[in-house]
Parts: C-alpha cells; structure tokens; sequence
C-alpha cells in the first residue's frame, strides 16, 4: 500500500478544502519567516552599526582594561600597539581581510568658549584610518578630520548646539594629563557629527591622536582597534590576533570580538530571541490546532471509507499512515507555498526601501528595516511547520482506527449479509446459526431494505437490494461525489466508490481478517469457521455454543448465541483466545424477520446499532455486474416502488 498516493488522491479530491488548509499553514510559514527575517536583519543592522560605527570588528588592549572599572590605569604604550598592528599587518591570516587599524586614546575634559563650557568625552583616533573604520559616521556639517589639520576636532551635532559653535569656531580644551595637572590646547571645529546614540552625541568630540596624547601629555593608549572587510571574517581574524599576541613581546595583551563588546547588541538580541521562540511556540500550537481540527472533520466524514478500507485487509496502522501521510502532504504544501509567499513579501520588501522603523531607544535615528532570509531560518521555520503538521494529524489518525471509527465496517459488506440471508456454502456450515435468523427472502425476487446505521458519533445510511446470491448496497447518506457500493455476485465482493475509475475486487478472507470480523457479530452467517458444538432442543430455548475452526481466520475462539422459544436468536457473546469477553450483540425480529441488531464492544462505551426498514420485493432482474457496479448503484437512490 502506497500511503502517499492514497493521501494525494485524496487532498485532490477535495481541492478548496485542501488549498485553504494548505494556505492557512502557509500563512503561518510566512509569519514565522517574516519575524526571523526582521530580527535577523536587526541583528545584522546592530552588528554592523556598532562594527562600522567606529568600534571595529576586533578590539586589543592590556587584558585587564577591558573590564576594569578605571581602564585608564591599565593602558598601553603606544609603540606597544604600533608594533602590534605591524605585525598584525604582516599576517597573511589577517592582511588579506583587513580593512584598516588605528591606535585610540580616551580625553575626557571641558571644552571652553566665550564664557560658555560643557563636558566632553574625546576620542584620540588616526585621521587617515578613521573613514574606513567608521564608514557610517556621517558629518552634519563641516568635514571629517583632516591629517593635514592636527589641531581639528569634529563635536557630537548637540554638543556643538549647547556650546553655540560650528565649523571654523575656536574652542579650548581644557583636561588632566597623565601626570595629574591641568593642560589646555585651542582646536578648531572641523565638523560636527551624529553617532545616533542621543547620550554619546550629548559629550563626543574625536580629535587626532597625537593632539589628544600631547594634550595629556602621555604616551600610553588605550586600545588598537581592527575594521575588517566582511564581518563574518571576525572570528578568523581574533583567533589568528591572539596566536600573535601569545609572542613574549605582546605579553598582557588580550583581543576582544565586536560582539563581546556591543552591550546594546546582546541584550537586543537575547530579547528578540526569547519572542522569536514564543512566537514560534505559538505558531506550533496553531499549526497544531486548526490542521487537528481539519483532519479530525475529514475523518468523521470518511468513516464509511476508513471502514471499507478496513474491510478490504488494511490493518489499523496501515489506515493511520494513510491520515499521517495526509498531515505530511498538508504541511510539505503549506512550507511550499509559505516559503515562495515569505520570498516575494521579502523582495517586495527591499524594492520599496524597507519598513521605516523609528529610532530605538536612546537613539535620535530611525533605520528601514527589511526581510533578511537566510538557509537557517528556513529550516527552522519549515521543519517546526512540517512537524507540527505531522504532530497534527496523529491524534485524527488514532481516532481513525479506534473506537467508534472502526465500528463503521457495520455499514459496509456486513450489511450484504444482513439482507441478503446465507448462501448455500455457508449455510451448510452454519448449520443452527442459519435457522436462528429465519427464513431467507425469496430467491427468484429482488428485494430492497433501507438500513440505518447509527452509534455515538454519526448515522450512516445505505439501501441494500438482494437477489438470489447477488447482494448490492449503495450509501444514502454521504455526499454527492462520496457515495459507495459494494456488490457481492459470484462468490465475489466487488467495491467502488465515485473517486474509482474502476471496482476492486475483495475476497473473503480479506472482510473477515483479525478486527474485521465484527462482521460475524452482525451476522455470523458470514463466516465459514463456526463449528457448532451444542444446540437447544427444538422449540426450546436455549444456547447455541461454537468454537473457531483452526486455521479459519476468525479473531473469537468462541460464540454463545441465545436463541428465544420462537427459534430465532435474540443475543450473542464473542470471546476471544484469552477466555476474554470481546463484543456482545442483540439481535430484534419483526414479522420473522432481523429488523435490529446492537453491538457493543467489551472495551468501548456505546453502541452500534443497525436498523432495517421493511422489505419490498418484486421480480424486477437487478441485473448488475461489477462493470455496471456504480450506476447501478446510484440508480437505485431513487425512491423504492
């Protein structure tokens, strides 16, 4: 059995229902890939900003500075770093990746002009390196540092605002060196500058490093400072910088990544990470839910077809697989569509410049934000659907084979039995049992019963005409395009449903394997393996015991059937191997003939109980071959003479 080519043949059946499902899972997919998107581009814009943004990708410095709470008593000679960054340059691990370096040197001070002072916090960098280390440091007015101009400094755009000066304007400087006196030197405004960070710009001034170690009159700095050219080359390049740095001559110097160092970057990220989980926890449960509750309605309307499956030999995890398999295709359909839906919003996305974003907080600039996909999102967004998809249909496959569902073989070629009366072959075998349900309709006549078939959670209907040997049932109650039949001529069952180009052919050792022998409950004239062994006397009433021939293919070992003063029989109990009560029937007559009967499981709550209407009979031919099945089955849905 192919459970994949059953499962698509029957989402293809039913087309919208099988597109809005498959669309609401990919609704889901393009949920889950739309928020990874926007926080992986968040995570890149944040590694980036702070990477380009003058902090570089790789940081060296004495390995105490970087934690200690006054770094300023654990810096390093500036001939230190330079030696450094020159044997840094000559790696062949790092040179090729290197964008630029520069030595840096924290000031902190005041700046004075025309009686008006304010608080600076001044970084000492290398003109000539600086527009490749802070790409994205942009000039509000003026221009960047100038190699040629020592005595320039560019001030963050609100600093310059609070001291009521711009490009050309003379301010001075005034810090404590390194020796504990006071030094003040007259700079010129170059510019001033947004980092985007509203405290940062509040105090930043960057000047040029000698004028910043001539101002604290030292020649120690504080840190080397790397730029790569691709970000990704971060963790190659630390782990090349510290074998250098492992040489006697960098001793007590340690090397820190970008990302060890972006306090704002890591708690963003550790933030956004805890909703990505939740909201992929809940896209799950939806998942879940709605495609349980979708497959769960396919099931309770597919009884009857679970049933016949059943009865055809398909053994319970053979119908599970079926249902499990459609809970694949489902959720390989919706990751499809999801995926291609989550591509296009994406490149939709980048075509209109991105999502303006306002700025985050302690930041004065917004930023576009846009859809960043990559091969890892979409593996854990597609496989978390797929197997909530699978998870899904596991409890609708369970309850396709257990319980009440399995009880719906009673509506199938059970029922054939049920009008039609025994044949020749098995009623010599059955001998008493034959008897127990009256006398036969008429061979020479053709004879149609409505039967109701109705437990705990549906009613299923099927009218069932016999003659002679020929027995056919047609569904009356499922839909238009789902309708069934089953014939039984020749010794031979024949099945089709309105989904078949053709019937298929069912033996009987195929309708009476393992479970489906609750067709022997119903009508025990349908199996060939009883052997009676006690009979009450005539007119008496009394037990009818028999046993399971060996080898017969029956699931009970045993049968009691209780048979009233009239000869007909009135209840039955089935065990099985163990000694164990199985199922139990009763068995309602009207007029000499079965008008009922109600089975209930030993280990299931409720029952299935079958109702016959009266029989009408005339000499009209069915005339009905296996070829015909179908249309002569629909045929008879219309009113009974």
């Amino acid at each position: 059995m192919n459970a994949l080519r059953l499962a698509w043949k029957s989402l293809a059946r039913s087309p919208k229902r099988t597109l809005l499902t498959a669309l609401g899972l990919a609704n889901a997919v393009v949920g889950g890939l739309t928020f990874y998107g926007f926080t992986h581009d968040t995570y890149w814009g944040l590694s980036e900003a702070f990477a380009r943004g003058g902090n570089g990708h790789v940081q060296v410095a004495d390995a105490a500075w970087f934690d200690a709470p006054a770094p300023e008593q654990h810096r390093t000679e500036r001939a230190k770093l330079d030696a450094l960054r020159d044997a840094l340059a000559a790696n062949p691990e790092i040179h090729d990746r290197l964008l630029a370096s520069a030595v840096r040197r924290n000031v902190v001070g005041m700046l004075i002009v025309d009686g008006r002072s304010g608080i600076f916090m001044g970084q000492g960098t290398e003109p000539a390196a600086e527009s490749k280390i802070a790409p994205l440091a942009h000039s509000v007015a003026g221009t960047l540092l100038d190699p040629a101009k020592p005595l320039g400094l560019l001030l963050g755009a609100p600093l310059a605002a609070r001291l009521g000066v711009q490009p050309g304007s003379t301010v001075t400087a005034m810090v404590t060196t390194d020796q504990g006196l006071t030094n003040a030197m007259d700079l010129q405004v170059l510019g001033t500058t947004m980092t985007g960070a509203q405290d940062l710009d509040r105090a930043y001034a960057v000047l040029p490093l000698d004028t910043a170690l001539s101002l604290a009159d030292g020649t120690t700095a504080d840190l080397l400072v790397l730029a790569l050219t691709d970000t990704a080359d971060t963790d190659a390049v630390l782990a090349a910088t510290r074998r250098v740095l492992a040489e006697p001559a960098f001793a007590g110097l340690d090397a820190r990544p970008w990302y060890q160092r972006a306090d704002y970057y890591i708690a963003v990220k550790a933030l956004y990470d805890r909703i990505f989980g939740v909201f992929q926890a809940l896209m799950v449960i939806v998942t879940v839910l709605s495609l349980s509750h979708a497959l769960a309605a396919v099931v309770a309307e597919r009884r009857a077809e679970i049933a016949m499956l059943r009865v055809v030999g398909l053994t319970r995890r053979q119908v599970a697989s079926i249902f499990l398999a459609e809970g694949a295709l489902y959720g390989a359909l919706g990751c499809a569509l999801g995926g291609v839906g989550a591509l296009l919003f994406s490149q939709l996305v980048t075509m209109l410049g991105g999502i303006p974003m306002p700025p985050p907080p302690g930041f004065s600039q917004g930023y576009p934000a846009r859809i960043q996909l990559d091969a890892l999102g979409f593996v854990v967004v597609l496989s978390a659907t797929f197997v909530a998809a699978v998870t899904a249909s596991a409890i609708p496959a369970w309850r396709a084979t257990r319980g009440e569902l399995s009880r719906g073989l009673v509506g199938l070629a059970v029922l054939l039995a049920i009008a039609a009366g025994p044949s020749p072959a098995r009623a010599a075998e059955s001998g008493a049992l034959t008897s127990a349900f009256g006398p036969p309709p008429p061979a020479d006549q053709r004879c149609t019963v409505d039967v109701a078939v109705k437990d705990t959670q549906s009613s299923i209907g099927w009218r069932v005409v016999t003659q002679g040997a020929d027995t056919l049932a047609v569904s009356t109650t499922l839909l238009v395009g789902h309708r069934q039949a089953v014939l039984e001529t020749g010794g031979a069952t024949w099945f089709q449903t309105e989904t078949m180009g053709k019937p298929m052919r069912v033996g009987l050792a195929q309708r009476l394997l393992g479970q489906l022998s609750i067709a022997d409950v119903i009508d025990p004239r349908l199996a060939s393996g009883w052997t009676v062994a006690t009979t009450p006397a005539p007119g008496q009433p009394g037990v009818i015991t028999a046993t399971a021939t060996p080898g017969s293919g029956l699931a009970f070992a045993r049968a009691e059937f209780d048979v009233a003063a009239t000869g007909l029989l009135s209840g039955a109990r089935f065990y099985g191997p163990s000694g164990n009560l199985v199922r139990s029937a009763t068995y309602t007559f009207a007029g000499g003939r079965l008008s009922s009967v109600s089975v209930a499981d030993a280990s299931h709550a409720g029952a299935t109980v079958l109702s016959l209407g009266t029989a009408a009979c005339t000499k009209t031919p069915l005339g009905v071959t296996p070829d015909t099945l179908l249309a002569t089955a629909i045929s008879l849905l219309e009113p009974s003479p």
